[in-house]
């Protein structure tokens, strides 16, 4: 692409070993699903907690929502932020909940 190599990559590979989650917002005031190859490290954010699945208190998504929706910590309630790692996407979800989680069977 444009006749330029990155090197060090590796190919995502699901395997019999890999786990299937599923989460469920039952509201969301906003969210966004960024391919993971293309996505910027985010080195001025500090995740609250987590590894895999986090949640910030203070983010540039959590800046964005502020200035695209008319969400406030009074409506329609306190907010957060959670980021979705997954193998091939990162999906970012402002939420005044949190999900439902469960693991689903491979097929």
């Amino acid at each position: 692409m444009g006749g330029v190599t990155i090197e060090g990559l590796h190919r995502v590979h699901l395997t019999d070993g890999s786990r299937v989650f599923e989460l469920i917002w039952n509201q969301y005031i906003a969210y966004a699903v960024t391919n993971e190859s293309f996505a910027t490290p985010n080195g001025d954010e500090n995740a609250d907690s987590g590894r895999l699945l986090r949640c910030y208190s203070q983010s540039r998504f959590l800046d964005y929502v502020a200035r695209t929706t008319v969400a406030t910590a009074e409506f329609p309630a306190p907010y957060t932020h959670a980021r979705v790692l997954s193998q091939s996407q990162i999906v970012d979800v402002v939420s005044t909940g949190v999900p439902t989680f469960r693991v689903l069977q491979r097929r």
